[in-house]
């Protein structure tokens, strides 16, 4: 029986492993210093543009992940085909199915795959495959091949929109091409690697909003706390408050338009508030049933100032009972705070 040729992906697979990782990133940092991408420390990866295309590069564990996109390119319908028609990187030697479609997410939250972007993961026994030339050549082939599809020579830059975009920063993960002054302009207004935002908080929607949730939140934490309900819950109980808290601070995000410090400190008293007012109805409620059992008849419940005082007073003797709950609505405002928090600032890269 004649034997037929051997296949590209067979021969690619049987190839033995020569480079090592150390050389992998050598390989990384020639490809990085000949194309004049920067390396962004907190992500691990290099970035740039190249011929009006932005390059991400970055290693994990012996591959090479390279990520290639542009706001004007369409190569969705090279997707179910393999890449084929990505006919410069075939001239260079670098099989097309190597390339694949990328998953992104829209504003909604869906994911689908990318038009205007796709990836290319490599490793050391592709490398030994193509060669070292070949792989530093990549970012240029590939742009080649976008250009072929409707991609622009360049990129403008993001912020000032008048220069061309030179540089890569990555704004809460998301791209953002800039030109060298509009970089430093940003670099220089940056602390600690976050950009301030002015936001402004819809005060007059979010005053009446906090008023009903914290009345809210008092009166069901209150009731799950009587006598009758609260050996039910267990342990949960004291998971209750966290998830409240966390719920309240989204649930005024979505109003308030915006996020402030007087509104993450306005969320944290409201929390507060709900907690000890439920907290002080369930001990009223036990203490008229601790007398009313110890009397053996119906007694006439303590007015609400005065249970509020006894409350506390009695808080010293009674706080471990009493502290997981308010630790609780502590733990779980301060997670959503710290969660709110993040939208004050920009994180730049």
């Amino acid at each position: 029986m004649e034997r037929l040729p051997p296949r590209l992906g067979d021969v690619y697979r049987s190839a033995p492993t020569i480079m090592k990782r150390r050389e992998l990133r050598q390989c990384m940092e020639r490809l990085a210093e000949e194309h004049s991408f920067r390396w962004v420390e907190k992500s691990k990866r290099f970035l740039g543009i190249r011929r009006g295309i932005i390059v991400e590069v970055s290693e994990w564990d012996g591959e090479v992940a390279f990520r290639f996109s542009s706001p004007t390119v369409q190569v969705g319908d090279e997707i179910l085909e393999d890449f084929a028609g990505f006919t410069h990187l075939a001239d260079a030697g670098i099989p097309t199915n190597w390339i694949k479609g990328l998953i992104e997410r829209d504003a909604n939250g869906g994911e689908h795959v990318s038009d205007r972007a796709c990836g290319l993961s490599i490793d050391t026994n592709r490398i030994d495959y193509i060669g070292v030339n070949s792989f530093t050549q990549i970012p240029d082939v590939v742009a080649e091949d976008f250009h072929a599809h409707g991609a622009s020579q360049t990129l403008p830059c993001s912020k000032c929109g008048k220069r061309e975009a030179t540089i890569v920063g990555l704004l809460n993960s998301a791209y953002s091409p800039m030109c060298l002054d509009c970089w430093k302009d940003l670099q220089f207004q940056t602390s600690g690697g976050k950009l301030a935002t002015e936001q402004s908080v819809n005060w007059l929607l979010v005053i009446p909003t906090l008023a009903v949730l914290t009345a809210v939140g008092g009166y069901i934490w209150g009731f799950l706390q009587q006598p009758q309900h609260i050996e039910r819950l267990g342990f949960f109980a004291m998971l209750l408050p966290a998830v409240w808290a966390f719920g309240l601070c989204w649930a005024i995000r979505a109003v308030s338009g915006g996020v402030t410090r007087m509104l993450r400190l306005s969320l944290f008293a409201s929390t507060i508030i709900s907690v000890l007012a439920g907290n002080i109805w369930g001990f009223r409620s036990f203490a008229i049933q601790q007398i009313e059992n110890e009397v053996n008849q119906p007694v006439i419940a303590p007015a609400w100032l005065e249970s509020i005082q006894l409350y506390f007073v009695a808080f010293p003797n009674a706080w471990q009972g009493e502290i997981p709950f308010v630790v609780g609505g502590v733990l779980g405002a301060w997670f959503g705070l710290r969660l709110l928090k993040s939208e004050e600032t920009i994180d730049v890269q």
